[in-house]
């Protein structure tokens, strides 16, 4: 993964908070000279539920523009420190797709990599 700046939260949140997440329109946000794509349902799950992990509650520390190796594109991490090691941040399916789960806003909330690959698919109720 190829890191180009941190960002704190409060800027993201502010950059974002134009963008209509509903909008099937393309919208490009400007992040050091990067454009990413806005309507991220990701970005809306972390605007719009929190950036802090439903299950454990660990709470968000940045935001980072990165980028893999093998894509031209950036886009935005969220990520958590626990024991001053980074923690991802994901949306996870409450009701997972291989339960029926829809990709809907309604559907996601915010958790941690960690609490996210153990809860898997299954249904918990948290």
């Amino acid at each position: 993964m190829i890191r180009k700046h941190i960002y704190s939260i409060e800027y993201v949140y502010n950059k974002l908070k134009t963008v209509d997440f509903n909008s099937r329109q393309k919208q490009l946000i400007n992040f050091d000279n990067e454009f990413i794509k806005g309507a991220s349902q990701r970005y809306a799950v972390f605007m719009h539920d929190s950036c802090v992990c439903v299950k454990c509650g660990l709470k968000a520390a940045y935001f980072a523009l990165e980028r893999f190796e093998d894509q031209k594109t950036y886009h935005l991490n969220l990520y958590g420190l626990k024991d001053n090691k980074e923690i991802l941040f994901t949306k996870d399916h409450i009701i997972p797709k291989s339960k029926g789960g829809k990709n809907r806003l309604d559907n996601y909330q915010t958790m941690c990599c960690i609490c996210n690959e153990l809860k898997a698919d299954n249904l918990e109720n948290i």
